[in-house]
């Protein structure tokens, strides 16, 4: 695999995961449902 191919990969993976929290996080703030 490419290095680079690697890298941008891992970095949708990490901004997946970041999405993910952020939701999460705002959800929670909001007091949820």
């Amino acid at each position: 695999m490419s290095y680079w191919v690697f890298r941008s990969c891992q970095a949708k993976l990490h901004q997946a995961e970041f999405v993910a929290l952020y939701m999460a996080r705002c959800h929670h703030d909001h007091g949820g449902s």
